[in-house]
């Protein structure tokens, strides 16, 4: 994007290719969105990748102001200003927005500056959260070695994890429902819709869905990788136990699992049909069950029960 910004601005590029390059990144980093574990969502870095939800125009509003107190606008006066103007929703409305015409010659050198300024803060902070994770003691191997700086051992790793893929679903839930009006008495509010500038909406949500799906699977294999099969077994009943709620949700992804395995090979009851790992035991669903509450059932005694369950010792 920082160097389709430099093409266009230079003359070496039409606009159309230009709107190309921030489609990519925009669908690249939908499709992240349901993974931001780690350096990705900390610092404000996601906002500083993309403001959005932006329900008052904030992004419109705050390029008007900028571009009339910094007519010659410098890489500092963006780093150091706020996060609505250095993410994608800035480039987009630059590039799409039809009060903006980068036909014209004279919009088109006012606006570049701050075109190429975003793209050199997005090239610089896709950098640093790689260099975040690949370090010596980064993200990375603080997912395969305990203890360490941000993790005491594995479950808090699962845990967060689990965290992640909550997270996803609710954002993808939003995603949907702003525009649609769930979130607003029935009323559809399409300016709220992600990438609306660009008619990217359906597209963005999309890679976003195809990231939450990938989202469960990535972490049990990177899990079971890191930590072996036994101590992932041990670290996921772990986390069942303290976190009930989650094994609701597991119990409703097993189930599923257990659909599509037997419609696909009936001599393989447990198999996954994509060959991923999976939660695929009969007390993993006793012990999702069991948190489910009934009403009238008094149960005095879940988390013993669980424990009982899982063949674990309750400390």
């Amino acid at each position: 994007m920082a160097a389709s910004s430099i093409a266009f601005c230079a003359g070496n590029e039409e606009l159309d290719e230009t709107r190309k390059s921030y489609l990519q990144a925009q669908l690249a980093w939908a499709g992240l969105q349901p993974l931001l574990i780690g350096p990705m969502g900390e610092g404000n870095r996601a906002w500083q990748v993309q403001f959005w939800p932006d329900k008052k125009n904030l992004v419109g509003r705050q390029v008007a102001a900028l571009m009339k107190k910094k007519p010659q606008l410098t890489q500092a006066d963006l780093e150091n200003g706020s996060v609505v103007l250095q993410g994608l929703t800035a480039y987009e409305y630059l590039l799409y927005d039809k009060a903006i015409d980068l036909t014209d010659s004279a919009t088109k050198a006012r606006y570049c500056p701050l075109l190429q300024a975003i793209g050199e803060h997005q090239q610089k902070l896709s950098a640093d959260i790689l260099a975040q994770w690949e370090a010596k003691d980064g993200m990375a191997t603080q997912l395969r070695e305990f203890p360490n700086e941000r993790y005491v051992e594995p479950t808090e790793a699962i845990a967060d994890l689990l965290r992640v893929q909550v997270t996803a679903l609710d954002g993808v839930k939003k995603k949907l429902g702003a525009p649609l009006g769930r979130q607003s008495k029935g009323h559809p509010q399409p300016f709220q819709a992600e990438a609306w500038r660009s008619e990217a909406t359906l597209a963005s949500t999309d890679a976003a869905l195809a990231g939450a799906r990938r989202a469960p699977e990535l972490a049990d294999l990177l899990i079971r990788y890191t930590m072996g099969e036994v101590s992932y077994i041990a670290a996921r009943r772990h986390v069942l136990l303290r976190s009930p709620g989650l094994a609701v949700r597991l119990f409703l992804d097993a189930h599923r699992r257990r659909f599509e395995s037997r419609r696909h090979s009936r001599s393989q009851p447990d198999a996954r049909p994509d060959g991923a790992p999976g939660l695929q035991s009969d007390r993993l669903v006793a012990v999702s069950a069991e948190s489910v509450p009934i009403a009238g059932a008094r149960r005095p005694d879940r988390k013993a029960r669980r424990a009982s369950l899982l063949g674990i010792s309750e400390r």
